[in-house]
């Protein structure tokens, strides 16, 4: 059927309740508006599903929630080896995160798999560590993260506690495709779940255990704990896992931005609460100059992410991915090498679109570095298989996007233990008379300046999609060959699985298919693009290094110039 006909379908047929039939009914001569809705089902992206809330097969709503739930269970049991089979749901501050939560607990029930439903808000690393806990066959995380208060989402997680992969995923979405009609869902009623033991509300004990985890990854505890920490929950489910776990580290000068700190799905002063931009930081930064912070910390509305900013002399500086990554995995690795931890085979698990600042720290205590493709689900898999080839130890995983995973007890980012881990560190460059940017700068000075700039495009409908399409496929075609002073040497084509040297040949890519490119010129500089998998963004990642921070950023710019002209030509 056509997009007509499936809005039709649904303004017609009687399963679809007069809500939901009505809200259709005011868009009855808005063709645009109906195509939108009805031209595809959501899709399993990098995050899960995502989507904006509201009626249509492209929506986000109980029906689209029910149907991706059947193909779920249907994928549990096919593939469960479990005779009783277990899956955790739980969910964030977002607009009826709760309701889809319990549809999904509902039809889990309806196909006989026991769900732990967590009532109340949690983070999105809780969600893994609660599948890993109970050892449940799978687990839904309701949550869209930093997207904007009209979208919400649908994490799933596997039996590890880390998000399916992308051929799992694809299953899953060809299970839910196999459902067919919307009537032909199971479920089950809230009361006849409980009576049946089918649904079970998630006991507080997990929560309990799961922050006792997150404290045992402190390092050490000399450390000026009266550093100066401004907080910010961007109105998610931060401010009580947070606030929580630096208060029992002894953190004593902790100031919460208020008006940020209660869960609203309406994000009521942040629009876009994504704690990568600049100007999510509004609040934080009053906050901090009034109370002369040291550091300035945000976690996205799922608190799986956190953003940082460090004091400098004109007030604060927002650090990148990156730059948090490389500091962070300074701090971890001189402190196990302090206490005689650092593994004989350890390893750092990083994206392709990550640059390579805290490969250099890692190569310098003998760390192994893998990368992988983007999404922390590539970095979970990774994991996965170090910990079945029993040779290599996981130490640190992050990606550019500033999300960071220094345990193994949750199998996706986690901004709760990132964050005390921040926090820990600051504090002790403090008791060493440092500021967080003056230990950066210490660093860069040993390996060099990384100057970079990400940045992405939005491209939102179908004809954003077709639009996204087409500049993958120029710049696919029609690279440029220099830039600058820069020379191109190789071109990585990861959907082709090729890297091309442009002085001859090529060789295989050792990694899944992904519609990404790559970039390579001489002295280390390279530009990616891809297009979003969570969002109708395309995203560009430009990097250089040099010992001098002029020539580093100028190459970027070079580089960020050219891509532009290229974006503007479509």
């Amino acid at each position: 059927m056509d997009y007509m006909e499936i809005y039709q379908e649904w303004m017609t047929d009687s399963y679809f309740d007069e809500k939901t039939r009505q809200e259709l009914a005011l868009i009855k001569d808005d063709e645009t508006e109906i195509k939108e809705r009805f031209y595809q089902e959501l899709k399993f992206g990098t995050g899960g599903l995502r989507g904006i809330i509201g009626a249509g097969t492209n929506r986000m709503n109980n029906y689209t929630v029910a149907k991706a739930s059947q193909g779920l269970a249907d994928y549990v049991l096919e593939t469960t080896e479990s005779s009783e089979p277990s899956a955790v749901v739980t969910y964030d501050s977002r607009i009826k995160s709760d309701e889809f939560a319990l549809i999904t607990a509902r039809v889990f029930a309806a196909n006989g798999i026991k769900t732990y439903l967590f009532e109340g808000v949690r983070p999105t690393p809780f969600a893994s560590f609660a599948v890993r806990h109970f050892k449940a066959d799978t687990g839904v995380m309701i949550t869209a993260s930093h997207n904007p208060p009209e979208y919400n989402g649908y994490k799933a997680y596997g039996n590890d506690g880390s998000q399916y992969t992308t051929d799992d995923a694809s299953r899953i979405i060809d299970k839910a495709h196999a459902v067919g009609r919307y009537s032909n869902v199971k479920m089950m009623s809230e009361d006849e779940a409980r009576g049946k033991g089918l649904i079970i509300s998630g006991p507080n004990e997990v929560d309990e255990e799961y922050i006792e985890n997150v404290l045992s990854l402190a390092l050490r505890d000399d450390i000026d704990k009266d550093v100066c920490i401004v907080y910010s929950a961007m109105h998610g489910v931060g401010g009580k896992s947070v606030m929580r776990v630096l208060g029992e580290r002894g953190f004593t000068n902790v100031h919460p931005v208020v008006e940020q700190l209660e869960p609203d799905g309406n994000f009521p002063t942040s629009r876009y609460p994504n704690p990568e931009a600049a100007d999510a930081f509004e609040y934080s930064i009053a906050k901090g100059t009034e109370v002369k912070a040291d550091i300035l910390m945000a976690t996205d509305p799922d608190s799986d992410r956190v953003g940082v900013m460090a004091k400098s002399e004109t007030g604060y500086v927002q650090l990148t991915g990156n730059e948090v990554g490389a500091l962070l995995m300074d701090y971890i690795l001189r402190e196990k090498d302090r206490r005689g931890e650092i593994p004989e085979k350890g390893v750092l698990i990083k994206t392709i679109v990550s640059n390579r600042f805290a490969d250099r720290i890692a190569e310098k205590y003998g760390l192994k570095v893998i990368d992988t493709l983007t999404g922390f689900k590539n970095i979970a898999e990774a994991m996965r298989d170090l910990e079945n080839e029993g040779d290599y130890s996981y130490v640190f995983g992050y990606e550019e996007s500033i999300g960071y995973l220094p345990e193994t007890f949750v199998r996706d980012k986690d901004a709760v233990s990132t964050a005390m881990l921040i926090a820990e560190m600051a504090g002790y460059y403090k008791s060493e008379g440092k500021a967080v940017l003056e230990k950066l700068d210490e660093i860069y000075q040993e390996f060099g300046y990384f100057a970079e700039s990400l940045y992405s495009i939005s491209m939102p409908g179908e004809e954003g999609r077709e639009k996204i399409a087409k500049l993958m496929e120029l710049f696919r075609d029609d690279y440029p060959m220099r830039i600058g002073e820069l020379r191109l040497t190789e071109v990585m084509d990861f959907k082709e699985g090729k890297t091309k040297k442009l002085d001859g040949g090529s060789i295989d890519i050792e990694l899944p298919r992904e519609n990404v490119l790559k970039y390579i010129f001489e002295d280390r500089a390279w530009y990616a693009v891809r297009p979003s998998g969570t969002e109708p963004k395309i995203k560009f990642y430009v990097y250089a290094t040099d010992t001098r921070k002029e020539v580093a950023e100028q190459r970027v710019k070079d580089i960020k110039d050219k891509i532009d002209e290229l974006a503007k030509s479509i």
